[in-house]
């Protein structure tokens, strides 16, 4: 990374290559400030653009870099459609942030976007108010929503007040990177981060910087990351000043809005303490399961159903947590029975409904209790691969026989369905070995070698005399075939469990068969 010597919390990836940008926002942001008053807006912003496009070379020098502010800069004034706020008023906003430190402008700025929330979000001119204006509805005391339509009243789904309709709203301009008031709170956070850096540098790791959008996605936000010479585990971390955070920001704000409604808080709490959210008395026991799938029930966080004399409490997705099902147990009954019938229900939803809806992790079981004791967040972490050599495949070795492999592999791992991704996988093993004595052959053997897998090839020749024909027909033939036993019954906890157990052999025994080709050595 270039300038690694300079003191400074920022830096940027442009190109590929690393640079550490020099702490003169404030600076440069005042210098704007003053020539706005001398010079019309539409120069001035003119002027920052072409300075802030400027192209990085590694011979870059320092006053080079410092230029990428000013891309910065133009973003922030630059009005982004009739629905944002207008550049007098980003101009008068920044004023605000430079004027006083950190602590007195954040309450000046806050006071001042919260006088005039509703014109700077968009919403007095979108078309979420214009509906709720028209429909007028309303919450009963039983927590569904009505409405009146031509001297009759009518509950309604998919829709709220129009108090909760213009939180919803400003939720998303406040908390959404694309939202227009967070414009303003990832400049305010930025500007924050270099006057606690001169304040406090002690507090700040070398290592560490706020690394701000490539140039080629525009955004005010940033993100912290330990700048090491080779890859490291995720960390979080985050200056000591809640000023130099738009998360903070954002919270501070949307709670001082939630603050003027008139809502009970605990009116919407996630599980409400009602009976109508509760599995019934006669089960005395929970099985916890999370499931992948983008099916929600109805408008509420939980609803009770009932299929086949068993109670399900589905509790829909959120931001932060997967879609979850606790299933109800009565005294003595075994684990396995939750499975097979959340199975045959979610088979019938699946029909229903046409979405797909699979099981993910689970089941956990334990007594009854308001909350599941399964936990499955929304996962905000990725696979990060080196973008100068994220391919080692020999692409000029990749033929017809190549090309089908691949597309059947991607198939098995990007299955839902355990049966589905094991059918896929030995079906890349048919590929390569097309004749069936040799590909048992060779699976015998191999599957002998597979260091991750020994316990269980060892559990299955206790019962079976070969690993091959096992795999082949136990498996594989029952996973195709229904006409004869044994085959796969889909809502069976057993056979799921059986093979979930089988697939790391066959996804291993898939790559070792394709690494015989020497595309994919």
């Amino acid at each position: 990374m270039q300038f690694t010597d300079l003191e400074s919390p920022f830096a940027i990836y442009d190109n590929g290559s690393g640079y550490v940008l020099p702490n003169v926002l404030p600076e440069m942001a005042r210098n704007v400030l003053t020539r706005l008053t001398q010079e019309p807006i539409d120069d001035v912003l003119e002027s920052l653009r072409n300075s802030g496009r400027l192209h990085l070379s590694p011979e870059a020098s320092v006053q080079d870099v410092e230029k990428i502010w000013s891309f910065f800069l133009s973003l922030y004034l630059t009005e982004d459609g009739r629905d944002t706020p207008s550049v007098r008023t980003r101009i008068e906003m920044m004023r605000l942030m430079l004027n006083a430190p950190p602590d007195v402008a954040w309450r000046a700025l806050r006071d001042r976007i919260f006088a005039d929330i509703d014109d700077l979000s968009g919403w007095s001119r979108s078309f979420q108010k214009e509906l709720g204006d028209r429909d007028q509805i309303w919450r009963g005391e039983d927590g569904k929503y009505y409405k009146n339509e031509d001297g009759s009243v009518y509950q309604v789904i998919g829709a709220k007040t129009l108090q909760e309709t213009r939180l919803d709203f400003l939720t998303e301009q406040v908390a959404r990177d694309f939202g227009t008031i967070r414009q303003f709170l990832q400049l305010f956070a930025l500007l924050a981060v270099s006057e606690d850096y001169v304040a406090h540098r002690e507090h700040y790791p070398t290592s560490m910087k706020a690394i701000v959008q490539d140039r080629k996605w525009p955004s005010l936000s940033h993100r912290w990351s330990l700048l090491q010479w080779h890859p490291v585990r995720t960390v979080i971390w985050r200056p000591w000043s809640n000023f130099c955070d738009p998360q903070w920001l954002a919270g501070d704000f949307l709670a001082a809005i939630t603050d003027t409604l008139k809502i009970e808080p605990f009116r919407t709490a996630r599980l409400p303490d009602g009976s109508e959210c509760q599995l019934g008395p006669e089960f005395v026991m929970q099985a916890d399961f999370a499931l992948d799938t983008n099916l929600r029930i109805g408008e509420e966080e939980v609803v009770v159903l009932r299929f086949e004399g068993r109670e399900f409490r589905w509790i829909n997705a959120s931001l932060e947590s997967d879609t979850r099902v606790s299933v109800g147990l009565r005294k003595d009954e075994n684990w396995s029975v939750a499975g097979e019938d959340l199975n045959r229900f979610l088979s019938v939803m699946v029909w229903e409904h046409g979405t797909p809806v699979a099981i993910k992790s689970g089941p956990i079981g334990g007594a009854k209790r308001a909350l599941p004791l399964i936990i499955s967040p929304r996962s905000i972490f990725s696979l990060k691969v080196e973008p100068t050599a994220p391919i080692h495949t020999n692409a000029g070795l990749i033929g017809p026989t190549e090309k089908l492999l691949l597309s059947i592999y991607r198939e098995a791992v990007n299955a839902r369905s355990v049966f589905y991704a094991f059918l896929n996988y030995w079906k890349v093993i048919e590929v390569v070995f097309p004749k069936k004595d040799a590909r048992l052959a060779w699976v015998e053997k191999e599957a002998a070698l597979l260091p991750l897998e020994r316990e269980r090839v060892r559990n299955i020749l206790k019962r079976h005399p070969s690993v091959a024909d096992y795999l082949d027909y136990n498996c594989r033939s029952a996973v195709v075939h229904v006409f004869r036993k044994p085959f796969i019954d889909p809502d069976s906890n057993e056979d799921f469990v059986r093979l979930k157990l089988d697939i790391p052999i066959a996804r291993n025994l898939a790559k070792v068969a394709m690494r015989t080709l020497p595309a994919f050595f």
